[in-house]
């Protein structure tokens, strides 16, 4: 079975009130759906995740640490129960 890319549902991001616009996330699939981001877009602009920095289990929350081509860190949220991606957290490169 060859591992496939799948689209999750999107949900207006709260958080990060400067982006307020809809979030998808472009996700690696293998033996588990949405195993990890590859991708997102916000505001029709795609960002390609270079690295997952870190990743950890939160109550009912999958998390990701990641840091995109122009170096800019990202914390995306995965809420597994809801199927459901957030933009938890955001930082620009220096």
């Amino acid at each position: 079975m060859s591992p496939f890319i799948s689209i999750v549902r999107v949900r207006f991001i709260e958080p990060a009130k400067a982006f307020r616009s809809m979030l998808k996330v472009k996700c690696y699939s293998d033996y588990k759906v949405n195993q990890r981001p590859i991708s997102f877009t916000i505001n029709d602009k795609e960002f390609l995740i270079k690295e997952i920095v870190d990743q950890w289990y939160g109550p009912d929350c999958l998390y990701f640490k990641v840091i995109d081509n122009n170096k800019h860190t990202y914390v995306l949220k995965y809420n597994q129960a809801q199927d459901l991606w957030e933009l938890e957290f955001f930082e620009k490169s220096k």
